[in-house]
């Protein structure tokens, strides 16, 4: 009996290399998947990087459309049809904030100055700068709230999504069987997965929705490379260990469980993850366009750190008022939940507050996996 216990306490599926390598002799085989210029290669689309062009701040949008519609052209650019629903879902929220980034602007720079001030050479002279500038000002604020009107009356037609409906035709959406018979496969795949740590997702495996995105997300893609038989480049902003192998605050690798599995399905292809500046890049976009894509996407990553980060926070909230009201913990076990939360930046100081509240009798802290990572988690 203890032998068994064992086993059952060894791996959720002790076998489970066997099962992710079936074929051991194609391991030593190469897997490099050429520039996005190769006219062979596939090109899809994640949802960050769909939603990607609502928050450039410069530019225009005519080198995207150049680069994309050329792909479309050419029948090799796709997207998921979970992207395209998380792109619905998101990209109202999106304009949003570009409404509320141009109400931001009408701001009046003030300008009150010290008293001390009105008694020196030159008071007059700034007052009636501010003054032009005031005027100037007002006249800005009233074509920022003519532009803001007509992006409030936007509903599917704006800018960014008029692009995707001519370079996305039906035949680019990689659609996957929907019955109620293939949702319940999905579930059980999913969960032997997440039981497993089987990339990708189950690093969201928290979420409301279990996570699925990013599992249904790369089904497609598998199913893309089925049917394809082709070579594949997947544009998105992700960066998070359930994708990339993770080292000093990068993700120089793909999971090599993503990639085998993608291997097998296509017939002996390949996949690369690339960024959206990277794949404006290798297609020969302007390098001034190129800077500008990456500067969004370091912004965009840096936002959601701080979006996680604050989660964390929520989290780390609730978990000293557990402490408190319902029970304490052992040292050891504190000791590491602290090493974990200190790869979280979170303040060292509120940790050791919560010592205050140990004692000898354990409770149940959150797993360390069950908790976001400090960078890059998507």
């Amino acid at each position: 009996m203890a032998k068994d216990q064992d086993l059952d306490a060894a791996a959720a599926d002790p076998f489970l290399l066997e099962k992710l390598y079936p074929d051991a002799t194609t391991l030593f085989s190469t897997h490099v998947v050429g520039s996005v210029s190769d006219g062979s290669i596939l090109v899809a689309f994640d949802t960050n990087s769909l939603l990607l062009p609502y928050q450039l701040k410069g530019g225009d949008l005519e080198e995207i459309t150049k680069v994309l519609t050329k792909l479309s052209d050419e029948k090799r650019l796709f997207v998921p049809d979970r992207v395209v629903r998380e792109f619905a879902k998101h990209r109202d929220s999106d304009l949003a904030k570009v409404i509320h980034a141009l109400n931001l602007r009408k701001a009046v720079p003030s300008g009150e100055m010290p008293p001390m001030i009105r008694e020196m050479g030159g008071h007059e002279e700034a007052q009636s700068a501010y003054d032009d500038l005031l005027e100037a000002h007002k006249k800005y604020a009233k074509k920022l709230d003519g532009l803001i009107q007509k992006i409030k009356k936007w509903r599917g037609d704006d800018p960014v999504s008029n692009l995707y409906e001519q370079v996305f035709d039906a035949e680019s959406i990689i659609k996957l069987p929907n019955d109620e018979a293939d949702k319940e496969k999905y579930l059980e795949e999913l969960r032997w997965r997440f039981d497993n740590k089987v990339p990708p997702g189950y690093k969201d495996a928290s979420k409301d929705d279990l996570g699925i995105g990013d599992f249904l997300i790369w089904k497609a893609l598998l199913q893309l490379g089925s049917s394809e038989k082709k070579d594949l480049a997947f544009v998105t902003g992700e960066q998070k260990a359930d994708w990339f192998v993770r080292g000093d605050k990068e993700a120089p690798y793909l999971r090599y469980e993503l990639i085998d599995e993608y291997r097998r399905a296509s017939g002996g292809k390949a996949v690369r993850l690339l960024t959206f500046n990277q794949l404006l890049k290798e297609m020969e976009a302007p390098d001034a366009v190129v800077k500008k894509v990456r500067k969004a996407e370091e912004e965009a990553n840096t936002a959601l750190l701080k979006a996680r980060m604050d989660r964390v926070a929520g989290l780390s909230t609730s978990l000293a008022k557990t402490l408190r009201e319902q029970g304490d913990l052992s040292p050891s076990e504190f000791d590491k939940w602290i090493v974990h939360a200190s790869k979280l930046s979170l303040s060292r100081e509120l940790v050791r507050k919560w010592a205050d509240y140990i004692k000898e009798t354990p409770t149940v802290l959150p797993s360390a996996e069950d908790l976001p990572e400090e960078d890059g988690d998507q």
